[in-house]
């Protein structure tokens, strides 16, 4: 036991070192004179069971390669969607790689919303190993085999929100609204990369306050091409800044409580919503002024005056409404597959500005609902569509089910 317990110590102390670098090394030796003066052959064993750590935690890694890489980056709304298109070569490795690991720098895992992907076509398991690493687990079919060059293409979809940054902070009622992205010039991986090229897609405006260059970098209308670079080492991480024009919808659901009952005696079933939103763009600075507003086509150009949300086609009895009452100021477009409510609030929303509405339906529960006898299932989304692009940072849903139900 005490053998195990200064094997422990080594080990937390050999991390230091490695994290403090050699001077640290010194004021570790002073303040543990009697640990350092431990037998040779202790630190041995240490040293191979810490290369056995280090080679399971990243078993693999050193001989997996990524032989090409192609990224774009869409931060055209407020929305920052990453597509990696990753060509594995697996020449390296004696063994067939059933796994692939996903990094994330710090700043990137911090707004991740959304992660997939597939090989080849098909979807990948993936599973969350931390909040900067994810494991894409290949199928007996799917594992890339010993050997194999270039070859298998792994594509990987991630979405992050609350990305961009408005810079300045607060603008006028006049004035187009800027925000920064940040990011990583390179694709962080814990594998090499032998050659990438990263394409970021701007707004339709396609104006750039500023941007990172690192030869080579081209700029065209809407498209800012980084590469190709050759022979990247593992997570290697070079700041990518771009300063640009992004009027688009900064809107965001800060809260949503969505409340679904299911009635047997009517057959139907009610949909009621309660909805906070909040435009998290640019502030506004100073007063607003309504005669500016509606003289200009373009003032107020990153406001929002009205979203479209898709409801489900059979839906009705729809209702809009707010603490005061019913907003008349609204319309209603069927659709091939949705209703489309064109919802507009009482006034326009600019940055820092918030509004709080109630949304309901009832449809037929038999479009809903699917039995076996006395056994109920009901399907119905998570969520509506509330807007494109949209962002909803803390939702409730809650199902009231017939007096008398059961699991």
């Amino acid at each position: 036991m005490a053998t195990l317990k200064a094997v422990k110590h080594w080990l937390v102390l050999l991390v230091n070192v490695l994290i403090a670098g050699i001077e640290e090394f010194h004021v570790l030796y002073h303040r543990f004179p009697s640990q350092m003066a431990m037998k040779w052959s202790l630190i041995s064993l240490l040293v191979v069971i810490g290369v056995q750590v280090v080679t399971i935690g990243t078993q693999s890694t050193g001989d997996v390669v990524n032989g090409k890489v192609d990224r774009v980056i869409d931060i055209s709304s407020q929305l920052v969607r990453i597509q990696t298109r990753v060509v594995v070569d697996n020449s390296r490795n004696k063994k067939s790689l059933d796994h692939y690991v996903v990094g994330l720098d710090a700043l990137s895992a911090q707004h991740l919303s959304y992660i997939s992907a597939t090989i080849d076509k098909k979807a990948l398991k993936v599973a969350k190993v931390d909040d900067k690493t994810y494991r894409l687990q290949l199928s007996a079919s799917e594992a890339i085999a010993a050997g194999q060059s270039a070859s298998a293409v792994i594509e990987i979809d991630t979405v992050f929100t609350h990305s961009l940054t408005p810079f300045p902070e607060q603008i006028l009622q006049a004035e187009r609204q800027l925000v920064q992205y940040f990011g990583n010039v390179y694709f962080w991986s814990p594998y090499e990369t032998k050659t990438q090229t990263t394409k970021v897609k701007l707004t339709p405006s396609g104006s750039v306050e500023s941007f990172t260059k690192v030869k080579p970098t081209a700029q065209t209308d809407r498209t800012i091409t980084y590469g190709p670079y050759d022979n990247i080492a593992a997570n290697t991480h070079a700041e990518l800044k771009i300063h640009y024009e992004n009027n688009t919808p900064f809107l965001t659901v800060t809260r949503l409580e969505r409340v679904i009952e299911v009635s047997h005696w009517s057959a139907m079933i009610s949909v009621e919503e309660t909805i906070d939103v909040l435009h998290t763009g640019a502030q506004l600075k100073g007063a607003f002024s309504r005669y500016e507003f509606q003289r200009e086509p373009t003032n107020g150009i990153s406001s929002i005056k009205s979203w479209k949300t898709k409801l489900p086609v059979n839906a009705r009895d729809i209702y809009y409404r707010d603490d005061i009452g019913n907003i008349s100021t609204s319309n209603l477009k069927a659709g091939s597959q949705h209703l489309i409510a064109d919802l507009r609030p009482r006034f326009p929303l600019f940055g820092g500005w918030k509004t709080h509405y109630l949304l309901g339906y009832y449809i037929s529960s038999q479009d809903l609902l699917l039995n076996e006898g006395n056994d109920f299932v009901l399907k119905i989304p998570f969520v509506d569509h509330i807007f494109d692009n949209s962002v909803i940072d803390d939702v409730t849903v809650k199902v009231i089910l017939p007096e008398g139900s059961s699991d």
